[in-house]
Order: C-alpha cells, then sequence, then structure tokens
C-alpha cells in the first residue's frame, strides 16, 4: 500500500485541477478507477460532474468534509476535513496546513449482529508511519476466506443450541451464562462452520482487544487490555471448553486443532505485571482503619460485639484463612468444631469441590467469638453471615461497604484477590514450601499456587544470608583444614 503516493500524486493533485477549473479527462478517469467520493453518484454519465460539484461544494465550505474510499483495500476510507485545515503553497495547490486535515477510518459489518462498525484508525501521520498503521489495523480486520458450502458442520450458533443441552447436564445453574459468554464474546463467529475458528483467528480476536497506554498508564501498571484479563481468559476457556465438547461428540466429523489447545499465544499475561500482595504496613493500615471505623459507629452504643457490621470479621476470616469471600459467607456455624478448634469449608460446584478442614487458630477463635456476639445472630441464623434482610440466607453483596471503606484508605488497590494473594505470599514465608501453600489455599493444581504466591525482598534477603552463612561456615572449615595439614 502506498497511500502517501496515491494521496499526493492522485486524490490532491485532482482536487487542485477541478478547484483552478482546469480537470484532465484522463486525470479523471485514474481518478475513478482508484477512488470513490461519497455523494458524487454511480452513473457513468454524471461522474465526472458530481464529482466536480462535490469538490467545488467542499471547498466553499459548503460541506464540511468528504469521506473518499480507495477501491483496491476494502473497509477503508478517507475523511479530508474542511477547507480551513488546508493551505495554497506556491504553486497555488493545496497542501493540509494540520495533521487533523485528514483522518483514515475503517468499517466493517460484523458477523452475527449485522450492524456496521466504524472506527478511527489515525489522523495524518509522518510519510514513514501512515501506510504501516494502516496497514496493521487493516490487518486485523481480515476475515479467512470460506465457503459455507464446503462444510457440512454446523456454525457455532448452531452448535451452541446442542453444547447447551450439554451444559445442562452438567450443571443447569452455570449452562445459559457460559453459553451467553461466547455469544456475547465471539458474536463475529457465530456464522463461521466450527472447523474454520482456528489459532489464526483466535489471535487476531485477542489483538483486537489490545488498548494503547501511555506512559503514565503504563508506569501505573495498567491491563493492557480493554477487559480484564480473567475476562478474556474466561471468553476463551468457554469457547475452547465448546470446540473440545464438539470434537468429542460422535455426531460431528470434528477434531480439535492441537494447536487451539496448547497454545501459548492466547494466554492473557500483561508484560507489566505487578506482585499484588500488601505490605506489612499496609496491612496493619488495614487493620486499624477497620478498628477505627467499627469504633466511630459504634460511639454511644452498648453492647459485648466490638464490630459494627460484617466487613471487619469477613476480611479478617479471608485474611486469617487466604479464603475467597464467596466461600466465607456461605460458612454455617455447625461448621465450627470448638472442641478441635476445625472449621470445614463446604465443597460445591465452584472452585472448591470437596470439603476442605481448617484449623482454627487463637486469633481467629477469638474474632469469630466476639462477632457471634452481634445483635444480628440473635434470630438464630445457621449462617456465620446472615442476610441483613433475610436471616434464612447467607449474605451476597458487600461490594458497597468495601467500595467505601477503600476510600479510607492512603492505597488504592484493596480487594479480596489481592487479600488472598497476601496470605498465600505470607504463608509461604513463613517457612512453608508451595505444596503445603497448595493445600492451605484448596488449589487443585500446584501451578496456580504458584500464581498466588509471590516472593518478597525480605524473603529473598533472609533468603540470601541463610545462604552466605552456609558458604561462610563451608569455606571456614576448608581453611581450618588446610591449616591442619601444615
Amino acid at each position: 500500500m502506498k497511500l502517501y503516493q496515491l494521496m499526493w500524486d492522485l486524490l490532491l493533485h485532482t482536487f487542485n485541477l477541478i478547484i483552478v477549473g482546469a480537470p484532465n479527462d484522463d486525470v479523471i478517469q485514474q481518478f475513478h478507477k482508484t477512488f470513490n467520493v461519497s455523494g458524487s453518484g454511480n452513473e457513468p454519465q454524471n461522474k465526472d460532474l458530481k464529482l466536480i460539484q462535490v469538490v467545488h461544494e467542499w471547498h466553499s465550505s459548503k460541506r464540511k468534509f468528504l469521506t473518499v474510499s480507495v477501491k483496491d483495500i476494502p473497509n477503508f476510507y478517507i475523511r479530508i476535513l474542511d477547507i480551513k485545515n488546508f493551505q495554497n503553497n506556491d504553486t497555488n495547490e493545496l497542501v493540509p496546513n494540520s495533521l487533523a486535515a485528514m483522518s483514515f477510518y475503517s468499517r466493517v459489518r460484523e458477523s452475527g449482529t449485522g450492524k456496521l462498525k466504524t472506527r478511527k484508525i489515525c489522523d495524518l501521520t509522518p510519510k514513514q508511519d501512515l501506510d504501516n498503521v494502516i496497514s496493521a489495523h487493516l490487518l486485523k480486520l481480515a476475515k479467512p476466506q470460506f465457503h459455507l458450502t464446503s462444510t457440512n458442520l454446523l456454525t457455532l450458533d448452531e452448535y451452541l443450541k446442542e453444547y447447551e443441552v450439554v451444559l445442562i447436564s452438567k450443571n443447569p445453574k452455570t449452562a445459559r451464562n457460559k453459553i451467553n459468554i461466547i455469544r456475547y464474546h465471539f458474536k463475529q463467529f457465530l456464522a463461521y462452520p466450527i472447523d474454520k475458528i482456528d489459532l489464526k483467528l483466535l489471535i487476531l480476536w485477542k489483538e483486537s482487544h489490545i488498548r494503547k497506554l501511555t506512559t503514565k498508564q503504563k508506569q501505573q501498571s495498567e491491563c493492557p487490555y480493554d477487559l480484564a484479563e480473567s475476562t478474556l481468559k474466561g471468553a476463551i476457556s468457554s469457547l475452547r471448553a465448546a470446540l473440545r465438547s464438539a470434537s468429542a461428540s460422535p455426531f460431528h466429523n470434528y477434531k480439535i486443532p492441537e494447536e487451539i489447545i496448547h497454545t501459548s499465544e492466547l494466554k492473557f499475561i500483561p508484560k507489566n505485571l505487578v506482585h499484588k500482595y500488601y505490605s506489612q504496613e499496609e496491612r496493619v493500615e488495614i487493620y486499624q482503619k477497620l478498628f477505627v471505623r467499627d469504633r466511630n459507629k459504634l460511639l454511644g452504643k452498648i453492647g459485648s460485639c466490638p464490630f459494627y457490621d460484617y466487613l471487619t470479621p469477613l476480611i479478617l476470616i479471608c485474611i486469617y484463612l487466604g479464603l475467597r469471600p464467596s466461600y466465607a459467607l456461605k460458612i454455617k456455624k455447625t461448621d465450627i468444631y470448638w472442641e478441635s478448634n476445625m472449621l470445614i469449608i463446604r465443597g460445591d460446584k465452584g472452585k472448591v469441590k470437596q470439603p476442605q478442614y481448617t484449623p482454627l487458630c487463637n486469633g481467629l477463635d477469638v474474632i469469630i467469638k466476639e462477632w457471634l456476639q452481634h445483635p444480628i445472630h440473635s434470630s438464630k441464623s445457621q449462617w456465620l453471615f446472615p442476610n441483613p434482610i433475610d436471616h434464612k440466607s447467607h449474605l451476597v453483596d458487600y461490594s458497597k461497604l468495601v467500595k467505601n471503606f477503600k476510600k479510607t484508605l492512603s492505597f488504592e488497590h484493596f480487594d479480596f484477590t489481592t487479600v488472598r494473594h497476601t496470605s498465600a505470599t505470607h504463608f509461604q514465608s513463613g517457612g512453608h514450601d508451595i505444596f503445603k501453600t497448595q493445600r492451605f489455599l484448596g488449589h487443585g493444581n500446584v501451578t496456580t499456587t504458584l500464581r498466588y504466591s509471590h516472593h518478597t525482598d525480605l524473603d529473598i534477603k533472609r533468603c540470601y544470608t541463610q545462604y552466605s552463612e552456609m558458604v561462610d561456615n563451608e569455606i571456614l572449615q576448608a581453611r581450618a583444614l588446610v591449616a591442619g595439614t601444615k
């Protein structure tokens, strides 16, 4: 694509000839073979006159902009903005006086929805960059060429109806959600036969979610994608599971490509990943702010419970046990064995499949007993965290209190995911190996635990000190032996 050459040698040159009243027939014909100007019509007998009329209207500011398509470059449009953005040079030719004089767009009709989507690619950029920027953008929009009649396989949209029945037989509660995830994130692939969904197509989908970050955003370690990595990872995992199911079905002559299953090119790991755990100063601040919050809200009230509501005990239990809040909220009072100082975390069809037994340390034992003195437990609910409205069910939504609590902290990154990472990191820092940490977090695979546990600078320093002391002792022993042989 030699876009700069096309624009200056033909497009603007033709406009100049029309404006000065000296249109050349050969130049006009060459222009019509290369470009199409919106509003100039398609009838051959009127095309030249229409083009001249449209250009003059633009030159006299009756038209705020002109939209030009390049016939050899599909889905690509040039928008020439107001004449005020151009000036005449010494040879009386139009020259853009700012980079905003021209803008470049892509326009594609989405598969599945049929909606026409227009995206701005860039403004006028230096010559050496323009062709590369536009080529890279249009490459992402490229669709694989295939004929629907060349395969007897179902389209993705058709197969999802069958796949939903399979999911319902396994877990009816999550089936509809998984189907909706695939339909929402891969709507452009719904009309594709399932054997045409390959690695190249999925990589283009992944690249379409990459966003440009400013220097400040990079320094702040912001996500390089337009959606959370967990959201994109969940979407690609859901699609893979659907394709695996189709591959395992005896009713379809389809086998999922191995490259889709084993590739690392579809992983969503930001390049500027920051370890997520709280320092000792941050942890102490969390505790202090929680206790100050309870003290201020309980001012003037009489009671034996030091907690105003569920927020403090919920956060502290998650810190002690490294629990996800959804599982902490599901703890029943009967799950606490006071005699043996054990707590059972019930398994379900979610992250935790099997029941987990966790010892109750003294500090956690005290916190739970204090929380049970709260007036909310006067209803004799079976739940450790009963719903304030309906005590027969457990608490579900805690987002509002957490959001308000975050505002009181001097740092912004407070969430339960980081709480869990912190628990894993400092549990392992206490001298426990990765397999004990795996059991502590309830992971089925140790590779998952590796993503949660991080080594702090203090850990590295302590390990180095221990290692250097060992080497020092060995060197001293060697020197003593050598000295003794003299």
